[in-house]
């Protein structure tokens, strides 16, 4: 079976939606080598958590493992398209992964990069049938599963969701030091291994000081567990 490397995992042609040998893979090639630059835009926007272009999911969906962004980003991309109108496509996949990764997370469910892979891959052939920001927005939705945020008065550290939790805490903090005009220093929350990869056990969260607009670190899940329990 044919195969194209995205960003990471090698990707069967048949895994989304593309024919082994003929016009609509012969297509396909073309226009990636077409869309390079724009390619090579969507994976600087993976190294930092900068928000130029609210793409900054892009940054959190690599650090969770999810590679399979980038041919879902490419899927909706056309050639022709204004860097605009790309940067609108790649904010819209990359939130939809994004928004996949929490809701997975607070409702228990794996969040397992090959899990996620299998789930985001299996929503690029309808991507690659939509070329407007409308069109592609509405089929992403359609592509959530059937979860909610109504888990989240439940939601606490429980046997093996650690990582979750340290995840999701840190990104409330995240957003909640920037709405209150402070730095957002989230790329030093990942821990690191011995290679310098992130990984997502290490995230820091703190408790925020709403009255001072100060933030300050708390300990471990071991000295801290209750701050997160239901």
């Amino acid at each position: 079976m044919a195969a194209t490397v995205v960003d990471g995992p090698t990707v069967a042609t048949g895994d989304i939606g593309l024919a082994e040998e003929g016009e609509d893979h012969h297509r396909f090639v073309s226009e990636l080598i077409d869309l390079g630059h724009a390619y090579g835009n969507m994976v600087a926007a993976t190294i930092a958590p900068f928000d130029l272009n609210e793409r900054a999911a892009l940054y959190y969906n690599r650090v969770n493992g999810v590679t399979a962004q980038m041919a879902l980003i490419l899927a909706a991309l056309r050639p022709g398209d204004q860097d605009s109108v790309v940067n609108e496509k790649a904010r819209i996949a990359a939130n939809f992964v994004d928004l996949l990764v929490v809701l997975r997370a607070v409702n228990d469910e794996s969040t397992r990069p090959d899990d996620l892979n299998r789930v985001v891959l299996s929503a690029v052939p309808h991507v690659r049938t939509r070329t407007s920001m409308t069109g592609l927005s509405a089929v992403l939705g359609g592509q959530l599963p059937e979860l909610s945020f109504g888990v989240m008065p439940t939601f606490g550290l429980r046997g093996d969701n650690r990582a979750q939790v340290r995840y999701v805490l840190a990104r409330l903090t995240a957003y909640v030091e920037k709405s209150m005009g402070n730095a957002d220093a989230v790329e030093s929350h990942p821990a690191k291994t011995a290679t310098g990869r992130k990984t997502c056990a290490g995230w820091k969260f703190w408790h925020i000081d709403l009255a001072n607009g100060t933030a300050v670190p708390l300990g471990d899940f071991r000295d801290d567990a209750s701050l997160i329990s239901k």
